[in-house]
């Protein structure tokens, strides 16, 4: 039995997706004495792991002591599945389903009898049910089994930048397309996290995502409105934040700037997508989803108001990444901002400590870009950066993070 195989961890755990959330992922179940197998399409990835090396910050070495491969068929002789792929949107901004619905029809060609799956990728309710639970039923055997295969959603709660050891305290969501679905999950996941949070639904657990990512989401854009004011009334949004966070109820701090990376941006859409099919329109959702999406041109707009006339102009711009101490550019606001900022010609260069090459640029030497930049522009608050010497070494700085809010420079420009 399943269950017996997990309470003895001698079931084998099958890890789809060796990124952010898949990597840690199956680090934390082989700490917890289960035997992992990794799969991934990327060969890098694949040769890495199986050379006991982490490419990813979070996750050091020394915990990357499973193995990996390409071949998904050996997907027979796992006990549980675990699906961590990419949930991107389309063109058109709604959700591009395609590599949860290829990796489903995958492990559907090697399901078996008392086998889990789960989806940690972030996506929007009625995936489970409706898209993976049809394709996995029709390729079971139920005449040659007889017993039956179970599947369950655990919304991954990824912080990228924290240690894999701090993800252990974060809460897991679980929800099941039955009860003993969501049971087995809890099961399995009491291994790895200090505390799970059964729910009545696969679809409470899908939604609970995508309403946390849309409650960040339109918070910041609430922010990004209220910044607006507070500069016409020559007030500082962040002397404002840091007064109303003293407040012991009823608030929960936000701050201004470009929204970015996998999930903030694109839970909001999941959203939308969902309420089109029952002609709903989720306002506060669109309306924030809007405002956001505009910030880089705002940003540009206060650049143009610092310097007059941008073309020829050298701004470097500090920190491309989405987020701060992440290596990761997916979805990062900060690239839209530096193609915005190449076509008023303006002489543009970048530093980040993770990011060697963008859009052909080349992380410039830090030192050598700051003598060099009519304007530095901070837009990543990588916690690496000396920002007592960055600010000694400016002519000129824009600070779209807050990282000079305290104290007021006669060269620092705030957002």
């Amino acid at each position: 039995m399943l269950k017996d195989k997990i309470l003895s961890k001698e079931a084998k755990v099958g890890v789809i997706g060796l990124g952010y959330v898949g990597l840690p992922l199956a680090c934390l179940f082989h700490q917890a004495g289960f035997r992992i197998t990794g799969f991934d399409i990327n060969p890098n990835r694949i040769e890495a792991i199986n050379s006991g090396r982490s490419y990813i910050n979070d996750v050091p070495d020394k915990l990357v002591q499973f193995s990996a491969t390409t071949d998904q068929s050996i997907l027979t002789e796992m006990d549980v599945i675990l699906v961590c792929v990419p949930t991107p949107l389309k063109p058109n901004k709604g959700p591009d389903l395609s590599y949860i619905i290829q990796e489903t029809e995958k492990i559907s060609s090697c399901l078996h009898e008392e086998q889990l799956i789960v989806l940690e990728s972030t996506t929007y309710p009625g995936t489970v049910r409706k898209i993976m639970l049809p394709i996995l039923a029709e390729a079971y055997n139920v005449e040659q089994w007889g017993r039956r295969f179970y599947l369950a959603h655990v919304p991954e709660r990824v912080d990228p930048g924290k240690s894999i050891a701090a993800m252990k305290s974060i809460p897991k969501i679980i929800g099941g397309i039955d009860d003993e679905s969501r049971d087995l999950a809890c099961l399995l996941y009491e291994n790895i996290a200090d505390t799970i949070v059964p729910v009545s639904s696969v679809e409470v657990a899908e939604m609970t995502k995508v309403f946390e990512n849309a409650f960040r989401n339109i918070n910041i854009a609430l922010v990004n409105e209220v910044l607006k004011l507070c500069r016409e009334l020559g007030i500082s949004i962040w002397e404002v934040i840091e007064a109303a966070s003293t407040k012991p109820f009823g608030y929960l701090a936000h701050y201004p700037g470009m929204v970015g990376g996998h999930c903030i941006p694109t839970s909001p859409e999941f959203l939308l997508s969902v309420a089109r099919e029952y002609d709903l329109h989720l306002r506060f959702v669109e309306a924030a989803a809007a405002i956001n999406e505009q910030m880089p041109h705002y940003i540009l707009s206060r650049i143009r108001e610092l310097i007059d006339g941008l073309r020829g102009q050298k701004i470097l711009l500090l920190g491309v990444t989405y987020k701060q101490d992440v290596e990761d550019i997916v979805g990062s606001p900060v690239i839209k901002l530096m193609q915005l900022l190449d076509e008023t010609r303006a002489d543009v260069a970048y530093h980040d400590p993770y990011i060697d090459i963008v859009d052909m640029k080349t992380s410039i030497n830090l030192d050598e870009g700051l003598k060099w930049a009519d304007l530095v522009v901070i837009t990543t608050a990588h916690s690496s950066y000396d920002w007592t010497d960055i600010i000694r070494k400016s002519k000129r700085i824009f600070d779209t993070r807050g990282v000079t809010a305290r104290k007021k420079y006669s060269h620092v420009e705030l957002l």
